[in-house]
């Protein structure tokens, strides 16, 4: 299927939207498509990158792994190093791709965010999980479709309970008025903040960073229906949330990049992340 065949059907359902409260004009120039795609950097001593992979990239539009053959060419990172000595490292890769319409009904795709962690679910060096029961899905919101993810940050304490959590941003995948979709990103906010505050993790028992008073996540909630939740990459409907202020005890950790490019559930030790030194797209 054609790019601009396949985005028009994304749009045509933004356009179609329950409790459309907006112009066509208005919602004209919000709509956009996304798609998540995943994989791995491979980088070397000197921060070149020796290789990626794309996960599925037979799966995923032509014109998607075309842009991001194009782009990973000229990506640098700071380089790891491991008692002073630069070594060299594999990130997993996470890259949100953004599709806009444009007048002459093309649409313009871009990398619009990307997130190259060093994480695993049973690294020592790590904020792990060790309970994250699943937050409710507001009862108004399910009953109409309405989905979205938040994105929290939370600070985990030396004990491994939540000392803190806020919502960095919200994404929806649902268009309404402005007015609407604040209230719909507040419900969404308030059942994943409520349950956040519950969750426990299991504290770094190793690394540099085994010492500090306390470490701050970044964990994605996804609110889907089932069977429209995306089980691969697939341009969705993307309606992207102001990004908040952040709080004292984030600003105070070194190297804290914005995203909203992690896979949800996935947990993100903020200040780990491997710092991309060249733009994400030139």
């Amino acid at each position: 299927m054609g790019m601009r065949i396949w985005l028009a059907m994304v749009v045509a359902l933004l356009v179609a939207a329950p409790a459309m409260a907006q112009s066509p004009q208005q919602v004209r120039r919000q709509a956009e498509a996304s798609m998540v795609v995943t994989g791995h950097v491979d980088i070397a001593a000197d921060g070149t990158l020796s290789g990626y992979v794309l996960d599925g990239r037979d799966d995923l539009p032509g014109y998607v792994v075309e842009l991001v053959d194009r782009a990973a060419a000229g990506w640098r990172f700071e380089p790891v190093e491991v008692d002073g000595v630069p070594v060299v490292a594999r990130a997993k890769m996470s890259l949100r791709m953004l599709a806009r319409p444009l007048e002459d009904g093309g649409y313009e795709v871009s990398i619009g965010s990307g997130s190259f962690g060093d994480y695993s679910d049973t690294a020592t060096d790590h904020v792990t999980h060790r309970q994250m029961s699943p937050p409710y899905y507001p009862h108004t919101m399910a009953g109409r479709g309405i989905q979205g993810t938040v994105y929290l940050l939370l600070k985990v304490g030396r004990d491994g309970r939540v000392e803190d959590v806020v919502a960095e941003r919200v994404n929806l995948r649902s268009y309404a008025s402005v007015r609407e979709m604040e209230r719909w990103r507040r419900a969404f906010t308030a059942s994943s903040i409520s349950k956040a505050r519950e969750w426990e993790f299991n504290p770094p028992t190793t690394g540099d960073q085994v010492d500090d008073d306390y470490w701050v996540v970044r964990i994605p909630v996804e609110y889907g229906m089932s069977g429209q939740v995306a089980s691969g990459p697939r341009w969705q409907q993307y309606v992207p949330g102001p990004e908040l202020d952040p709080p004292a005890w984030l600003r105070a950790v070194p190297g804290a990049p914005r995203s909203d490019a992690q896979v949800a559930g996935r947990i993100e030790m903020v200040g780990r992340e491997r710092r991309l030194l060249t733009p994400l797209q030139g």
